[in-house]
């Protein structure tokens, strides 16, 4: 049959070629793609973003083939589950070691080590992944000769040989067979028959390993056959397009630009991607020249290691980017991982303090979910199981009971499903889930981690149903008892190996990796984090049970085999395995085929220093790969036709941490670093030359000047803010409020007939989405928009009765947001807006709208320095003076006789009048005026105003070494 080998960058440039060629063949066409987390990218590829109802198309990995396959030929084996190939593992071993110990043979040291599992079942995964037979590794290696049992190679060997007779006597197979066993299939008449029908497309695949070649030109000799093989640029590497001995055919063209991004330590990389981040999704910051467009959140892939994923979740938190975790993670790194390690631990240790208190600060066993009280008194150093006990109470000291009669089972011992049997009863019964989930019900960012634990119980049954059911007996392996720290460390090792559900991808939120993404993704811009010479390409070793001198050997009698045509019915054609300077090459196609991923831009961030602080070298790869804007950088020779220019060079020191107040700031984020020194920041002013142009005050920081001068200076002059460090934003509640009501009255003034609390009600939406979108987006914010709300509809019906009542009064006008004349005192520039004015004939009344109760605010001068203003400019006379107060729907304020009726304030019970207010204003601008105009800005200290209290500039102002402060604190008050 025909086979058809295209080639790509990015898999997005074969968009129109897959979706022809599901439209001629329909039903017929079977798509092969790497692993199942390519499957649904391959379909949005197939089928387009748009809504899909026709028939799915058939995409299916490797894996799924041979179920078709072997359901079809009859002759299907049961595939074990990673731990179970550890159980088979460790089951060969302990009977090898006993039949060692008979012979009397002496092994090295380090096959005794727990690791040396993994370590062999690696190295047999590698040689079931290439199809090397015992029989012909051993003839390889050795020839005629018996070699030395002791040997690393006759170790391996046997071992393996080992496992397949294991496997074929119980009717297993290994996920590394999945290939060989598929081929094999294909043998049977019916499945042959089935894939004859068929026209198979290849999208993905790199290269392939031993098995999967055989597999794909088995297929290709049955049915029509397209490849669809990525291209790296490498010439030299052995990629699937060489392995299949076909020519390079009108290879894909790509120029990528590349942003090196580099900070001067580990935290700060992921600090400053997320800041810059945020930059760029407004337009700015410094990866703005990659694209000349606006950048979604969405258009944005990012890779990271396992291991610091948390840290790059917490530096995006801070920033407020929404993303989508893609990582695969497993029950291991759950709050239930660490549990039998912790408990086997503080057994062994005789509940000793240290071992114990470490056990103790696991929440989903001890957390006290109603109390902020310690478990143990301060100063109480408990040191067995007897004195834990007593200082415990309630659920704590039950839970301490049953975690020690648990490691007493463990102690005793038992087969993996009665030791996972005994780890099941013991959570349900601590109520382990039960705590997780009333924590996350006071903190809604434990969501994640409530899922992660029902999921991993979930999958905890179903391993022990797998264990227990006779149709998946994967033989005497899975019933040698295990004992002590065997247990322990068994269910910990099958949490490291039980992974946990992938969230659904989401939009207009940043997609993370931890780690490699699968092969087909595809990103607008591509980011690739701690990318450095030890990560890429890192510490490569040889095995140590397969040295590169033999895998060269036994490569080069294969190759000899293949000169011979000598094949078996095995194997279908030779083998190789990767040596050491070949498996360096599949790393750099590996690194290449990643940035790939990126579609329009991609950046390279790292750190210069490693977490202990040591200098850490640019990756090799990438020095190889970037054309650089220096071109004496360049040590080898880049083709422009596929290249990956640099577009840009970003380094953060450690100096730019945080923002030196000539840049954007993010509050919520970030401690603004002033651009003023120490010294200047340290000391009040307290007097300057005279300013060569009429300074410029805002009325409505009167108040602020008048319960600090200083403190108006740092806020207003300066520009330095304290950083809000509450979710919710008073500010932008303000502003949305106050839209609603310039609208509400504007509309009624132009002679709508309206009432408030319909109209307000009725575009709440609209109003907040305009103004404050997080309320509907951000579920943490959800009460808040509950709050305003209600404050909105008790406000606006409040508002309805007083405008029933000015109409009648013969109100003659309304103005919202009312921008006044500018107002000059001794050579300063006073300057007000207010929020509503009304008018009676040549009367006013002066109303300002706030958050909190109204009855806080009556005691301040800016809405009084208003009317100053407004009588001085317009010669209106000032009637009334009132505060509108959203969080008990009142108003409070100075009216003169008659005004108060109409706003529902008809006795105030001030002993001060409208005009007398007015005047104390007048004096207190006066007196602003006079410190700006001349730079003094002397600190007023005074402990017992809230202000002072809690301002955050104490350290500049110096408060603390004030007598009359010092006093203040002396005599029971304090600031902090």
């Amino acid at each position: 049959m025909a086979l058809t080998v295209e080639t790509y960058f990015n898999i997005n440039e074969k968009t129109e070629l897959l979706q022809s060629f599901y439209a001629e063949h329909g039903g017929c066409a079977l798509f092969i793609v790497p692993s199942g987390l390519d499957k649904e990218a391959l379909l949005a590829l197939v089928c387009g973003e748009t809504a899909y109802f026709g028939a799915r198309p058939q995409v299916m990995t490797t894996g799924d083939l041979y179920k078709e396959l072997s359901r079809l030929s009859g002759a299907r084996l049961r595939v074990i589950d990673p731990p179970d190939h550890n159980l088979i593992i460790k089951y060969l071993l302990e009977r090898f070691f006993a039949e060692a110990a008979a012979r009397g043979l002496s092994l090295a040291g380090g096959v005794y080590h727990k690791g040396f599992v993994s370590v062999l079942g690696d190295n047999i995964k590698d040689m079931l992944n290439e199809e090397a037979s015992p029989a012909r590794l051993r003839e390889a290696l050795f020839g005629e000769e018996e070699p030395a049992a002791d040997a690393p190679e006759a170790l391996l060997l046997e071992l393996y040989e080992k496992y397949l007779d294991y496997l074929a006597e119980y009717g297993l197979a290994d996920a590394a067979q999945i290939a060989t066993l598929a081929r094999q299939s294909l043998l049977c008449a019916e499945a042959a028959s089935w894939l004859c029908e068929k026209h198979v497309l290849f999208a993905g695949f790199l290269s392939f390993t031993g098995a999967q070649l055989k597999l794909a030109r088995a297929i290709a000799d049955i049915c029509h056959t397209t490849m669809l093989q990525p291209e790296t640029g490498l010439d030299d590497f052995h990629d699937g397009i060489k392995q299949l001995g076909a020519p390079y055919l009108a290879r894909p063209k790509w120029r990528l630009p590349t942003a090196l991004f580099s900070a001067s330590g580990a935290h700060l990389e992921f600090e400053a991607l997320a800041r810059e981040l945020a930059l760029w999704a407004d337009g700015g910051g410094v990866f703005a020249p990659l694209c000349a467009d606006a950048v979604d959140y969405g258009d944005i892939g990012v890779m990271a290691q396992p291991h610091r994923m948390a840290l790059l979740e917490y530096a995006l938190g801070r920033y407020n980017i929404p993303y989508n975790a893609q990582a695969r993670g497993t029950v291991g790194e759950t709050l239930l991982g660490e549990l039998p390690a912790a408990l086997w631990g503080a057994f062994r240790s005789g509940w000793d303090h240290y071992h114990t208190k470490l056990l103790l600060a696991n929440p989903l066993l001890f957390a006290r979910a109603d109390s902020t009280t310690p478990l143990a008194p301060e100063g109480v150093f408990p040191d067995n199981f007897e004195a834990w006990h007593d200082v415990l109470r309630g659920d704590e000291k039950k839970n301490l009971r049953a975690a020690r009669k648990l490691c007493e089972g463990f102690e005793r011992g038992g087969t993996p499903v009665e030791l996972l049997s005994l780890w099941l009863a013991f959570i349900e019964k601590s109520g382990a889930a039960a705590r997780c989930a009333d924590a996350a019900g006071r903190l809604p960012q434990l969501d994640g981690c409530v899922k992660d634990i029902f999921y991993a119980v979930y999958e905890l049954k179903k391993k022990i149903k797998n264990l227990s059911d006779e149709a998946k007996e994967i033989g005497p392996a899975a019933r040698v008892p295990l004992r002590g720290a065997e247990a322990a460390a068994f269910i910990t090792d099958w949490g490291a190996t039980a992974t946990l559900p992938i969230s659904a991808p989401q939009r207009r939120s940043v997609t993370l990796y931890a780690g490699a993404p699968p092969i087909l993704a595809s990103h607008r811009f591509w980011i690739m984090t701690d990318v450095d010479y030890n990560t890429w390409p890192g510490t490569m070793r040889e095995s140590l049970l397969m040295r590169g001198a033999n895998k060269a050997k036994f490569n080069a009698a294969e190759a000899e085999r293949a000169k011979a045509g000598v094949f078996d019915d095995l194997s279908g054609g030779v083998s190789h395995l990767p040596e050491p300077r070949e498996e360096r090459e599949q790393k750099e196609a590996v690194f290449r085929r990643l940035t790939a991923t990126a579609r329009e831009g991609l950046i390279i961030a790292r750190s210069l220093t490693d977490m202990k602080k040591d200098p850490v070298g640019e990756s090799q790869f990438v020095q190889s790969m970037v054309t650089y804007a220096d071109a004496a950088k360049n040590t080898v020779k880049k083709e422009a036709d596929r290249s990956w220019p640099e577009a840009l060079c970003v380094n953060y020191p450690s100096d730019c941490a945080l923002p030196d107040g000539g840049s954007p700031w993010f509050p919520e984020a970030e401690v603004v670093c002033s651009p003023f020194s120490r010294g200047e920041q340290s000391r009040p002013p307290v007097g300057a030359a005279p300013p060569r142009e009429k300074p410029v005050v805002r009325i409505s920081d009167l108040d602020l000047w008048r319960s600090c001068p200083y403190l108006y200076w740092c806020t207003a002059k300066l520009r330095l803010e304290s950083p809000r460090l509450s979710l919710y934003d008073p500010r932008r509640a303000g502003v949305l409020f106050h839209r609603i009501w310039e609208e509400c009255l504007t509309k009624r003034a132009a002679g709508e007939r309206i009432l408030i609390q319909s109209y307000a009600a009725a575009n709440w939406e609209r109003f907040k989405e305009e103004l404050y979108p997080e309320l509907a987006r951000e579920p943490r914010l959800a009460r808040y928009e509950l709050m305003l709300r209600r404050q909105m509809t008790a406000m606006a019906a409040f508002e309805d009765e007083i405008e029933e009542r000015a109409v009648c009064a013969g109100r003659s006008g309304v103005e919202t947001e009312l921008r006044l004349d500018d107002y000059e005192i001794d050579g300063v520039l006073f300057r007000a807006a207010a929020d509503r004015v009304d008018y009676y004939g040549g009367d006013a009344v002066v109303l300002d709208y706030k958050l909190g109760k109204a009855e806080n605010h009556v005691s301040e001068l800016q809405i009084p320095a208003y009317c100053k203003i407004l009588k001085e400019t317009s010669g209106v006379a000032i009637k009334g003076v009132g505060w509108l107060g959203h969080r008990d729907t009142s108003i409070k304020g100075y009216f003169d006789d008659g005004y108060g009726d109409i706003y529902g304030c008809p006795n105030t019970g001030r002993k001060q009048t409208v005009s007398e207010r007015i005047e104390e204003a007048g004096v207190a601008m006066a007196q602003m005026a006079e410190a700006v105009k001349n730079g003094c800005f002397v600190p007023n200290y005074d402990p017992k105003d809230k202000r002072c209290q809690r301002c955050g500039f104490f350290v500049m102002c110096r408060k603390r070494e004030d007598a009359r402060f010092t006093e203040a604190l002396e005599d029971g008050s304090d600031d902090e």
